[in-house]
């Protein structure tokens, strides 16, 4: 913390030598040999010098949390009753970790504060999403052991109305977790796989509730989606019959792809790796399915990789599923989905594509039970 404070002196006028924070180790250490027989002024005399660099830390703050706990440190160092040796030397011992906690090097309370409303201000943290506090640890710069100045951080923004803590203490931005057109979104990916013959003419679609799992949508969207499918022309919905694939669309629809092309076309996109396990790929798509879920923002180089990932793993995984469903037009009709999803055109902003990922790791995991032992 850049703050020029008032270092303490128990010898004098003039400060001793060493840091700040080899002082304070040293003199925490002395304070916890101290005993009851040896009385509250020798609590004080190790405390006292030290008031001042906290009352220069609560003056400096610009964080109304911080400046409340620093406020309340020094009320509670001065006000401890002097004739009860446990109260004074608690309050002593609370200040000076503090104060040793303040001496580490980082960015302060308001610092963190500031990059986090940032952060949120320009969709690095979309409304909905989950703040971790190893990844704002990290971020910042900090080691665990200064984690209570994200803490304090997190108290700010709660006053302010931009994140919710749970009693949990989940950290999460304030407003709607899911995308503002998540109903355009569904219907376009719905529209292509029908399009792009995922899903034939006369064929039938999954049940809803399948569909919603496959799309990572709620049921509600899945459902208005096939509405406007059906407005358009591309699907029959009936409440009883499920959604069928009209005989004719009102665009050309291509015919069912073949999956060595489809697998031809995803080892291109792939990158060259070592070939998974199924429980590392059942880890990868557990991944990918909870950055939707908690509607989490992770940096765009490690969303890069996951899809790598899941490309790569699509590409080995369905020739192996086609080997043992031969003539099952069903399975057939998950691999298609599973390619065409891999393969449609990715998007540039961070959240739809975190949603796009968890359609392609719920794609991976259907398609890893198909191919059975065989993977």
């Amino acid at each position: 913390m850049i703050v020029e404070l008032r270092t303490a002196s128990t010898q004098g006028a003039e400060p001793a030598s060493g840091s700040m924070y080899h002082r304070l180790r040293e003199e925490l250490v002395a304070m916890s040999r101290i005993r009851e027989h040896d009385g509250v002024a020798e609590v004080l005399r190790l405390m006292t010098p030290w008031l001042p660099t906290a009352q220069d830390l609560l003056e400096a703050t610009g964080s109304p949390s911080d400046r409340e706990r620093w406020r309340r440190l020094v009320e509670e160092a001065q006000k401890a009753d002097r004739s009860d040796f446990v109260a004074v030397s608690t309050a002593a011992r609370i200040l000076l970790r503090a104060l040793l906690e303040a001496s580490r090097p980082g960015p302060s309370v308001e610092e963190i504060a500031d990059r986090l409303r940032r952060g949120i201000a320009d969709g690095a943290y979309p409304p909905g999403s989950v703040l971790s506090r190893v990844r704002i640890l990290r971020d910042v710069g900090l080691t665990k052991a200064s984690e209570s100045r994200a803490d304090r951080a997190f108290q700010d923004l709660v006053a302010e109305g931009l994140i919710t803590i749970s009693l949990s203490k989940r950290v999460q931005v304030a407003g709607q977790g899911e995308l503002p057109d998540q109903l355009a979104l569904t219907t376009e990916l719905l529209r292509a796989l029908v399009v792009g013959g995922v899903y034939p003419p006369m064929s039938s679609l999954p049940t809803r509730p399948k569909l919603s799992q496959a799309l990572a949508t709620e049921k509600s969207i899945t459902t208005r989606a096939l509405r406007q499918l059906h407005d358009e022309g591309f699907l029959s919905v009936h409440r009883s019959a499920g959604s069928v694939v009209r005989p004719v669309a009102p665009v050309p629809v291509s015919a069912p792809p073949a999956l060595e092309v489809l697998v031809g076309r995803l080892r291109s996109a792939a990158s060259s790796g070592a070939p998974l396990t199924p429980a590392d790929i059942r880890a990868n798509c557990r991944s990918a399915r909870a950055w939707w879920r908690q509607r989490s923002a992770p940096p765009a180089e490690s969303l890069r990789r996951m899809r790598q990932v899941l490309v790569a793993t699509a590409a080995d995984l369905l020739p192996l599923a086609a080997c043992r469903h031969p003539d099952d037009p069903s399975v057939h009709a998950v691999l298609r989905r599973t390619a065409v999803v891999a393969l449609y055109d990715w998007p540039a902003e961070l959240r739809i594509e975190v949603w796009r990922l968890a359609c392609l790791a719920t794609a991976v995991l259907e398609v890893l039970d198909l191919a059975g032992g065989a993977a």
